[in-house]
């Protein structure tokens, strides 16, 4: 039912949506506060009915963020030349990352929706539309090391809310991340590593048998070709004796 309903209103606003942007046209034209109750359904549900559950935001931003701990650290420690690392995304990719760094809420995002005040003492940011961009930056002031955090045109802490300074020390960052991050992502979306090390090992033995019945079969064709040669030499040399 309601997995059901999600689901529908995700591929309805996907559709209207491709059309508009392909100048299609729509058989059901919508005027501008349709269109933004369409997008603030669409943005709600992803945020709330997928992602509005802190454990599953965490769960599904651990790696990634993760990844950018590591990268910094490494740049810390003189162990990478990387000044750079780009990342491709959705913006089913981008949400669970703020959500987890409580950037935004489900009931932040959806009071700013209804025009309703907004308590001011965490963040509160848009969805992430298109071409939208997070970036966290590691910057390095007096031999102390910082972390920004970037989305589209604001500047954010991502250690704590806070206006006034949006920098947070490295070491700051490292605990929050280490804190919000999962660590055996894979045993909690069940799938362990064994499992896919056993999974890894049929598909080569699948591929190993393929090659091995490919490989008979064609023993098989030369072999009979080559018996069939014979059969047709012999022929000959009988015919040859006869006369």
């Amino acid at each position: 039912g309601d997995v059901y309903k999600r689901q529908e209103v995700r591929r309805i606003y996907s559709n209207l949506l491709t059309e508009y942007y392909e100048n299609l046209g729509s058989p059901y034209p919508l005027d501008s506060k349709e269109w933004k109750q369409m997008e603030f359904l669409h943005a709600y549900l992803i945020i709330y009915a997928i992602f509005g559950d802190p454990y599953i935001a965490r769960l599904t931003s651990s790696q990634y963020l993760q990844q950018v701990l590591d990268h910094f650290t490494k740049q810390i420690e003189g162990k990478t030349l990387q000044k750079l690392a780009l990342y491709s995304a959705h913006d089913t990719s981008i949400v669970p990352v703020i959500v987890a760094l409580d950037l935004v809420t489900p009931e932040c995002f959806k009071k700013k929706f209804q025009g309703e005040e907004i308590i001011t003492d965490r963040y509160c940011v848009e969805f992430p539309g298109y071409a939208s961009t997070l970036t966290f930056e590691l910057l390095k002031e007096e031999n102390q090391y910082f972390v920004t955090l970037i989305y589209n045109d604001g500047k954010y802490n991502p250690c704590k809310f806070n206006e006034n300074e949006i920098k947070c020390p490295f070491e700051e960052f490292k605990n929050r991340i280490n804190n919000i991050t999962i660590s055996d992502v894979e045993r909690q979306c069940s799938i362990t590593i064994r499992e896919m090390e056993y999974a890894t090992i049929r598909i080569v033995l699948y591929v190993i048998l393929v090659l091995l019945n490919i490989a008979l079969v064609m023993v098989f064709l030369k072999l009979r070709r080559r018996y069939r040669e014979l059969l047709q030499d012999q022929n000959k040399s009988i015919s040859l004796k006869s006369i």
